[in-house]
Formats: C-alpha cells, structure tokens, sequence
C-alpha cells in the first residue's frame, strides 16, 4: 500500500485502504481488568465486483437480472 494514496486497488477484485479505529475500553478476557486501547490505523478489505460475482453467483445473477431491465 503506496504511503501517499493510502488506497491500493487490485482491479475487478479488490480494494485496500487504510481506516481509523478510535481509542476504546476492552477487557483482558482471561483476568476481566480493563484495559485502554490506544486509536489504530488498520487495513480495510473491500471486495470487488468480479470476486463478488465468483464467490457469491446468486447474487451475482441477480444483479445481472437488474441491469438487463
């Protein structure tokens, strides 16, 4: 992922991109004490049109169903 554009596309598949997460409470699952998460950036997935079409083919049918009225 180029530093400049913070979103990096892989055509017809998928796209990348940076998203913020806000400091937040949690807790320690195996003692219950609270802990501060600090914010974070992390990386976000969105899946494209074409993986979409082969992962999921019903809706993929549909949307083709759509566009042909």
């Amino acid at each position: 992922m180029s530093q400049e554009s913070q979103v990096d596309e892989l055509a017809g598949f998928c796209t990348f991109m940076l998203a913020k997460r806000a400091a937040r409470m949690d807790k320690n699952p195996s003692t219950g004490a609270a802990l501060k998460l600090p914010a974070s950036r992390v990386p976000k997935f969105v899946a494209g049109t074409k993986f979409k079409a082969v992962v999921d083919l019903k809706a993929a049918k549909r949307k083709a169903d759509k566009a042909g009225k």
